[in-house]
């Protein structure tokens, strides 16, 4: 009976907590977000719910916020999925002390989808565009993806310190490089070290190797446009690496709703690497080179229609080598003895205005300035410095007028300034003999200034269902040597089946000489533009989606090449041509593997109207190829190999030296570029491995440069009586890491 009483006194307690609970227990709110895991980015559609009780759930918004309800305080472990992505660990919860709950979700290592983007320019002759995921990852780079341009093929280089880019058997100056459709003052650091722009920020670029439409300027080579992309609008964000090269840093971010920036800053970081390599050997000792960059962009969307936005860039290089008595190179050159030093700079401003309509026209107008300047100190032979600057304004209208024609017409106005001073020796180059010795000591102080005046049309025009005719003009007049023309563009596109497309393209161009060469007393101001003419053809097929290969040939003539005359200086006496036949076999980076095949075959020539003589151009290479493969293996890790092989550069040999004049022996040159350096071949690989944490990234990656550590010859290095001659060689194996921290 006591047992039963107990029971009934206990149970009757309970059951008065029980209703206690029941009575005054209140439903409380957790407020938070899902997001993903190292960018940040809200995930909107995600299920939020509260484990072992599915119906305690809710879903998240567009900004990745929710709300969930929970029927008393307490401690609940909480869940969040969404597709695409891979669930987070059960997060405990006690409410309504932890009434804000940031959920981060890990993206699910999937084959990455194919990004569909809108061409910034629709034709397809002689083009190839790659995007900077394909690119920045291509091993020996650094993770710079326009140093991987010369993985294309037609793309030729000097040596491995340069990366400017030869093209279709025309000079790295015979290139226009586009930055957002406007002007840089050079796109490579130091000759080709690395590229002025911030890796993160290039989006893709488009190299037209020839046969460019007409609203592209006057080059005789090719043309390489980069897209940067815009800030990111969803929240601030920052970026830092660091590498054996350099330091750059990134911030980013909403100004308002309708505005965002960036804004990019590098500085060099090669002294441990130049003190290691040997500093007053020989005679020869070489300062730390410097170099710094930056780029900047703020967009600013006035309504649906009209967007401005300031664009700013600069870059700056310093180098400098001092060359002693004991100096092999001083011995034979005197002049050089002492200190020689280069520093060169430009910086950048515009400003674009951009305004669609709904009728389908697209109207871009850009003001810009930009200033460079150069100072050269050769040794005891002089100095040579330059200032200049140069304002533009261009006004351009693309129209699509009706299914069957998109119209574009063009406007460009420039002048340029440039302030000269020549206190220098002034050695006229024929391809052999550079010597300082015997050059004439000139001085020179001028301003110059040159007005350019461009218009230019063009219509795409699709004639039949499978047939596209592009037709083009573009006039120019500019008054430093007063000369104008007015050249056709034209191209023909042939869908022959789904997936095949055939291509024709012809244009005339001409480029204006290097600067030395039209001064007075330096070079000729009498000089006529060069001229050249390009005809391509070409195949493209696609297969299952993600395969694509490319066969193009090329033909492409010159006239008017500057060339040394020992009466005048310069004389346009050169005439010459340039033809192959390349070919690409791309995967793209769908799936775990991607890369390329790139063989190119060509031959480039010149011809000297004045000596009568015929030689191969310095940058020809007859057989260039190169593989290049990525392996995503897992979310973390990922690796690549680049394999490069090509003919070696042409060169003048010296065949032995001359009878003693003044006590010094001077070179008994050969044929011009009669010799050809041994093949080259390099492997490069790479691996990476990504870090992905609530907030922040970091990215890791180790490349071996050169990875059999093959000796390939850049030139030969002769003695002072020129009698004997030894290999220089070009990089050996290094290693090199690099970090990048994302914020």
């Amino acid at each position: 009976m006591r047992r039963v009483q107990a029971w009934l006194k206990h149970g009757s307690l309970a059951a008065v907590l029980l209703w206690s609970a029941a009575v005054y227990a209140e439903d409380v709110t957790l407020h938070g977000a899902v997001l993903e895991k190292g960018e940040r980015k809200p995930i909107f559609g995600a299920e939020v719910f509260v484990v072992d009780n599915d119906a305690l759930s809710t879903t998240s918004d567009e900004k990745g916020r929710f709300e969930l309800t929970v029927p008393a305080a307490g401690t609940y472990l909480l869940r969040a999925v969404a597709l695409g992505y891979e669930p987070a660990l059960p997060l405990s919860v006690t409410a309504p002390q932890d009434a804000a709950v940031v959920i981060y979700l890990p993206v699910n290592f999937t084959p990455p989808v194919v990004t569909v983007r809108a061409e910034r320019n629709p034709s397809r002759v002689s083009k190839k565009v790659m995007t900077s995921d394909e690119l920045r990852n291509v091993p020996g780079t650094g993770g710079d993806p326009l140093k991987a341009m010369q993985t294309l093929p037609g793309v030729a280089v000097g040596s491995d310190m340069q990366s400017a880019p030869a093209i279709r058997g025309s000079r790295p100056e015979d290139n226009l490089y586009y930055v957002d459709g406007l002007p840089v003052g050079y796109l490579f650091h130091l000759g080709g070290i690395v590229s002025v722009l911030n890796s993160d920020l290039v989006d893709n670029f488009n190299l037209h190797a020839a046969a460019f439409g007409p609203e592209y300027g006057d080059a005789t080579g090719a043309i390489i446009d980069v897209a940067l992309r815009n800030p990111r609008t969803d929240r601030f964000g920052a970026k830092l690496n660091l590498s054996f090269i350099g330091a750059d840093a990134l911030v980013e971010g909403p100004v308002s709703g309708t505005q965002a920036f960036f804004l990019s800053v590098r500085q060099s970081n090669l002294g441990p690497v130049i003190r290691s390599a040997g500093k007053g050997k020989n005679g020869e000792s070489v300062e730390v080179p410097r170099f710094h960059d930056y780029q900047g962009k703020y967009v600013w969307s006035l309504d649906d229609v009209n967007t401005l936005t300031a664009h700013v860039s600069g870059a700056a290089d310093a180098m400098a080598v001092v060359l002693t008595g004991a100096s092999n190179r001083a011995r034979k050159e005197p002049d050089l003895l002492g200190r020689s030093a280069f520093d060169q700079s430009y910086a950048a401003q515009a400003v674009t205005w951009d305004a669609r309509d709904v009728a389908g026209g697209h109207n871009t107008f850009a003001f810009g300035h930009q200033r460079t300047r150069s100072d050269t100190n050769v040794g005891a032979a002089g100095y040579a410095n330059y200032i200049g600057n140069t304002w533009y304004v261009r006004e351009q209208w693309r129209y699509t007028a009706a299914s069957r024609h998109a119209l574009l017409l063009g406007a460009r106005r420039q002048k340029a300034y440039t302030d000269l001073d020549f206190d220098i020796k002034n050695p006229i180059c024929d391809g052999r003999d550079c010597s300082l010795i015997n050059a004439p000591r000139l001085q020179l102080q001028d301003t110059l200034t040159a007005n350019l005046w461009e218009l230019y049309a063009s219509d795409r025009f699709r004639v039949a269902a499978q047939w596209t005719l592009v037709g083009g003009v573009r006039w120019s007049h500019e008054d430093y040597l007063d000369e104008s023309f007015t050249e056709p563009r034209v191209g023909l596109e042939w869908e022959a089946r789904e997936g095949t497309v055939l291509t024709a393209g012809f244009g005339e161009h001409h480029q204006f000489p290097r600067g030395k060469e039209v001064i007075e007393k330096f070079g000729n101001p009498n000089l006529h533009n060069i001229r050249a003419q390009h005809r391509v053809l070409g195949v493209e097929q696609r297969f299952a989606s993600v395969w694509s290969a490319k066969l193009e040939g090329y033909y492409k003539t010159f006239d008017q090449l500057v060339l040394a005359d020992p009466t005048v200086n310069y004389r346009n006496s050169g005439r010459g041509r340039a033809y192959g036949v390349e070919a690409l076999i791309k995967k793209d980076p769908q799936g775990r593997w991607s890369g390329w095949l790139a063989l190119a075959l060509s031959n480039s020539r010149r011809h000297n109207a004045t000596t009568g003589e015929t030689f191969q151009y310095h940058v020809d290479q007859p057989v260039n190829a190169s593989v290049v493969l990525n392996y995503k293996h897992s979310a973390p890790w990922s690796f690549g190999a680049r394999w490069t092989y090509h003919s070696g550069n042409p060169y003048t040999p010296i065949l032995g030296g001359k009878p003693p004049v003044n006590g010094r022996v001077l070179p008994e040159y050969g044929n011009i570029n009669s010799g050809r350096l041994p093949a080259y071949h390099r492997l490069d690989l790479r691996a990476d491995r990504h870090y992905v944490f609530d907030t922040w990234k970091l990215n890791a990656y180790l490349e071996l440069i050169n990875a059999y550590n093959r000796n390939n010859v850049a030139g030969y290095d002769y003695s002072a009586d020129y009698t004997q001659r030894r290999p220089t060689y070009q990089l050996p194996l290094i290693p090199s890491l690099g970090v990048q921290a994302e914020f």
